[in-house]
């Protein structure tokens, strides 16, 4: 697809000569970078699914953080959303697999862009921020954001599979995260209105390699 649109603009460049930019640039541009999301987020699925990363093991968890959001950064900015992360200064670890760590991140991430995009969401405030803890014997992993909230009543209707506000939604991607905290040995919750206006999912998991 990227070498196709390549080509395309190099043979309209060359029929259109200076008129080009001021013609078809813009758009021509737009497929561009359509192209080269796709292509991006073709390759995710691939590098969450690899072997090593399904290997249960101690796993650091602001590494998976930071590998997740770079993953995600183009999805991200495509939804003009401004990510960050605050991690502890002290090691954050748990027993388990990357690709579980990566499941729980992808899922409440995707779950904040798609509140975003609510005709309630406020335009131009899209904050998200992936923040991790270590409490007593325990890693926190907390995900909140500056969208609309949840309006769901009463709220734990939101982990039940099939549950979605989206019209073509699937309903499975918090059933995903709390079925994946639970083998984990951990517990989710949310408060529907956090500390930036937004849902805040809690993520805690029993932490390893404690002195």
């Amino acid at each position: 697809m990227t070498a196709s649109v390549g080509a395309i603009e190099r043979r309209i460049r060359k029929a259109l000569a200076t008129t080009y930019e001021s013609t078809v640039g813009t758009q021509v541009d737009a497929v561009k970078r359509s192209a080269e999301l796709v292509s991006r987020f073709a390759t995710l699925p691939l590098g969450m699914l690899k072997r090593s990363k399904r290997r249960r093991t101690v796993i650091d968890v602001n590494e998976v953080v930071r590998d997740t959001l770079l993953l995600l950064d183009p999805y991200l900015n495509d939804a003009r959303v401004q990510a960050t992360y605050q991690l502890s200064d002290v090691g954050v670890q748990v027993h388990g697999s990357i690709a579980a760590i990566e499941a729980i991140l992808s899922n409440l991430i995707t779950n904040s862009v798609k509140a975003f995009k609510r005709p309630d969401a406020e335009l131009g405030n899209r904050h998200l921020v992936v923040r991790t803890e270590l409490v007593g014997n325990s890693v926190l992993i907390v995900v909140l954001d500056s969208g609309p909230g949840i309006t769901a009543t009463p709220v734990e209707r939101i982990w039940l599979p099939g549950f979605t506000t989206e019209e073509n939604g699937t309903g499975l991607g918090l059933t995903i995260v709390r079925d994946t905290v639970t083998e984990l040995g951990g517990h989710a919750r949310v408060n529907p209105q956090g500390e930036l206006g937004g849902a805040e999912f809690t993520v805690e998991i029993p932490a390893v390699g404690l002195s």
